[in-house]
């Protein structure tokens, strides 16, 4: 009887069988396998909407960035005329040139507020053009907008200054441009009021201000990224900027700018608003442009994978040649925008 018992009890305590066991691997492995495609879905979908996210932020940031620049140009500080500006670095005729990274005369040219070149580098000897091997900070494509203003952040006469650079000491009818190459010294000491710097403040020409002088060249310029251990070419807003000693210097200033295009809105009739907008080849009097429209292309620095960006991207190019037409795996965002000038004015 006993046996019999314990027959039975040892009958009751089999494990699974192989099917068993298959079956539940296989039920194991179904489960396992949606967990990994929902991770791998929402991991996809967390970079898409991260670039999409870091594209919108960029190219928010460009068009400020440009708009305030835009704005500005044409301000020279208290002056209202600059023909009457002069100096030791006076100002030089704006012929819309800049020769090399060593040229001290590009900064001066501030008869010309606003300067711009259309899809090239025409006189722009200080941006190389990118060749078979591209190089960092070299031209890729779309247009060149140059402005020149006085920083609007007026400095005492006894004031020293945070950067060494281009200054200039302004009234409403006379003006002085310096370079300032000590930070311990006050401002107004280098300024020099005889007749051999052409310039002659008096009590009665009032008030005077001094600021700091800017000049700056934007452009889509040449990049590298790596995008899992892949190296592709990333367009980057570049830009020109007046170094401490005069001298254009090359900046990096944001990836992804692919194409800047702008059309300028020109004064015919002198009444202060623009009655015609035009490519800066088209353009013969700077001094009469009184807005600017902007478009600027942004791309992400690294390609989609399942993503076919077919999209034509219409710039604006009144003569047609700026149509961007994709066929890549680079998601991008074109943004718009038309700036009015505050101080593009002449006497």
């Amino acid at each position: 009887m006993l046996s019999q018992l314990q027959f039975i009890k040892h009958s009751n305590n089999k494990g699974f069988s192989l099917i068993e066991l298959m079956i539940a691997i296989s039920i194991s492995l179904v489960l396992l396998l949606g967990l990994v495609q929902i991770f791998i879905s929402s991991k996809r979908s967390y970079n898409i909407q991260d670039s999409i996210a870091r594209m919108q932020e960029n190219g928010r940031y460009a068009v400020e960035l440009l708009s305030g620049d835009i704005r500005l140009a044409g301000y020279m500080g208290g002056n209202a005329d600059v023909t009457t500006i002069g100096g030791s670095t006076p100002p030089e005729l704006p012929d819309g040139s800049c020769v090399s990274d060593s040229d001290r005369q590009w900064g001066r040219m501030i008869a010309r507020g606003i300067f711009g070149i259309n899809d090239g580098l025409t006189g722009y000897n200080c941006i190389e053009a990118a060749g078979g091997t591209p190089e960092f900070g070299q031209y890729l494509s779309g247009d060149i907008l140059t402005v020149r203003y006085a920083k609007p952040v007026a400095l005492k006469a006894t004031d020293s200054v945070n950067n060494l650079g281009y200054y200039i000491k302004s009234s409403p009818m006379v003006g002085q441009i310096e370079i300032i190459d000590n930070k311990t010294r006050p401002i107004d000491s280098f300024f020099n009021t005889t007749a051999a710097a052409s310039v002659a403040f008096n009590i009665t020409d009032t008030p005077v201000t001094y600021n700091k002088l800017v000049a700056r060249s934007y452009y889509s310029g040449f990049q590298q990224s790596d995008c899992n251990g892949n190296t592709f070419t990333v367009p980057t807003l570049y830009r020109l900027a007046l170094g401490t000693n005069g001298t254009p210097q090359q900046q990096e200033i944001i990836r992804g700018i692919e194409n800047l295009q702008l059309q300028y809105g020109e004064d015919v009739n002198n009444d202060g608003s623009p009655d015609q907008y035009l490519d800066a080849d088209d353009i013969t009097n700077w001094t009469a442009i009184k807005a600017v429209r902007l478009w600027l292309l942004v791309r992400d620095e690294c390609p989609s994978a399942g993503y076919n960006n077919t999209n034509t991207y219409q710039m604006g190019d009144a003569n047609g040649d700026a149509n961007f037409e994709a066929n890549d795996n680079f998601r991008r965002h074109l943004y718009t925008s038309t700036i009015m000038l505050r101080n593009n004015e002449t006497i």
